[in-house]
This record gives C-alpha cells, sequence and structure tokens, in this order.
C-alpha cells in the first residue's frame, strides 16, 4: 500500500511470572554443565531418545514421537543451560519408578538397579521396559509415578527449576555401574480376564 502508514504489532511484554523466572535465571550463579554434557553422550551411546527441556517440561512439540535428535543439538541445547530429558518406554527400552516420598516399604521391595537422586532429593529407579506399562500417577502406591511409553524423566546432570539441585546418579547406581534391572513382576499390571 503506497502512501499508507504501516501500522506495527503491539508488543507483548512478558507477565510477572515469566520475568521473574528470566531475572532469577540472569541472576542465578553460574552453572557447571559438564556432568550433563557427559550423562547426554552417555546417554546418546546407550541408544536412549533423549529430548531438551525447559525446566523439567519437555519443550518441542511433537517430543513423544519425533526421531530422536542428534547429539549435537542436545549439546547445543546443554551449553545454552537447558536441561534434558530421556524419553521412557519403547523409544529407549527404559521404563522409571519416579518416587516422592513414597513407603519405605515398598521402595524397600525393589531390585536393585540403575537410580538417580532428584533435584529434590526424591529417587529415580529405571529398569527394562516392560511393554504392558502405561504412565501413572499414584495408582501403582501413593507417591509414586510410573513413566513408560509417552512419557519422559529428567536425565542426571540437569537441574531441578525449583531447588536449583542437580540430578545426580546414586553413588554405585549409574548405568555404568549396575545393568538396568528387569520391571518387578509384582508391579506390573494384572492381565484383564
Amino acid at each position: 500500500m503506497a502512501g499508507a502508514a504501516m501500522r506495527e504489532a503491539p508488543r507483548r511484554l512478558p507477565d510477572a511470572e515469566t520475568g521473574a523466572r528470566v531475572k532469577a535465571l540472569a541472576d542465578a550463579p553460574p552453572r557447571d554443565m559438564s556432568l550433563l554434557r557427559d550423562e547426554v553422550t552417555k546417554a546418546h551411546a546407550r541408544g536412549w531418545a533423549l529430548t531438551t527441556l525447559g525446566g523439567k517440561v519437555p519443550n518441542r512439540k511433537g517430543w513423544q514421537a519425533e526421531t530422536p535428535l542428534p547429539l549435537a543439538d542436545l549439546l547445543k541445547h546443554v551449553d545454552r543451560r537447558g536441561n534434558i530429558g530421556v524419553r521412557t518406554g519403547t523409544a529407549s527400552g527404559v521404563s522409571v519408578i519416579d518416587e516422592d516420598g513414597a513407603d519405605s516399604a515398598f521402595l524397600a521391595e525393589l531390585p536393585k538397579t540403575a537410580t538417580a537422586i532428584t533435584g529434590s532429593g526424591h529417587l529415580h529407579f529405571y529398569f527394562q521396559h516392560a511393554p504392558e506399562l502405561r504412565n501413572s500417577a499414584g495408582t501403582m502406591a501413593p507417591k509414586i509415578d510410573v513413566r513408560a511409553d509417552g512419557g519422559q524423566i529428567v536425565l542426571p546432570g540437569s537441574y531441578h527449576p525449583d531447588t536449583g539441585e542437580q540430578y545426580r546418579w546414586k553413588e554405585g547406581h549409574s548405568p555404568e555401574d549396575i545393568p538396568l534391572a528387569p520391571f518387578p513382576i509384582h508391579l506390573l499390571p494384572k492381565p484383564e480376564p
């Protein structure tokens, strides 16, 4: 339109919560991302399908079904202080029990397997994927979530968005130290009659 004044679209300012998060990130002490870079490289070599996270949440549309990301793209995300998640289920061959303060008797029944300590001090138990599992929250036991097909879990080396603490493998319980155990049979869903 010759001669007509072009109107500029109004700028959308971040809401207070977004602004506070941006400021907190800018004010945060530098994070050592070397552990996460190392864990991403190891997980990628294991054949685990990884996805980029914003905090603890995948930040890619369609991440559940996308082709696994190249290692270079994942490391680039880490270099920008981003977290990484493991796609659970068939994608990685991993199912995870995520406990958030569960009963110690329940935890004592679990076999020894690769185990991570979360940024909030709870535990993630990594098992060989069992195809009959589904994602669930609190149905297996109180304060126990299961991550299987279509789910994801935060990879050790990532930082918890609220506590600022790093996820890490429990001493002597990384996948290099101990193989993933089969998912406990007594916890698998019972077949319908």
